[in-house]
C-alpha cells in the first residue's frame, strides 16, 4: 500500500510515484537514483507511470 497526503496533486503524480518506487523495489534502481529523481522536480526523471489497474483512490479530506 502506498499512502500519500498532499494539498493537491499534479495529473497522473501518484502513478507516476508509483511507478518510481517498483523501480527501486525491482532493483533497477537505488534509494539515491529515487533521491536524485525527487531533487531534479521534473517529471521525466521519473520512473515510468504505473498503470491504473491496481491503483485505488480510498479516501479524499477535504479541509474545513
Amino acid at each position: 500500500m502506498i499512502r500519500t497526503d498532499a494539498r493537491s496533486f499534479l495529473h497522473n503524480q501518484v502513478r507516476s510515484m508509483a511507478g518510481s518506487l517498483v523501480e527501486v523495489g525491482l532493483g533497477r534502481w537505488s534509494a539515491d537514483d529515487l533521491a536524485a529523481a525527487l531533487a531534479r522536480a521534473d517529471r521525466a526523471a521519473c520512473g515510468p507511470v504505473a498503470p491504473p489497474e491496481g491503483l485505488t483512490l480510498v479516501k479524499v479530506d477535504y479541509p474545513d
